[in-house]
């Protein structure tokens, strides 16, 4: 079954997709959340 597992590389995000996830998580955060 070893095929079954995929590598822990496929996990790893992209640059775009972290960018995307912050962009995201940035718009869902509350306003009262201070930045920086």
């Amino acid at each position: 079954h070893e095929m079954a597992f995929r590598p822990s590389v496929e996990f790893i995000p992209t640059k775009e997709e972290i960018n995307s996830y912050e962009l995201m998580f940035e718009e869902d955060l509350p306003k009262f959340i201070p930045r920086g």
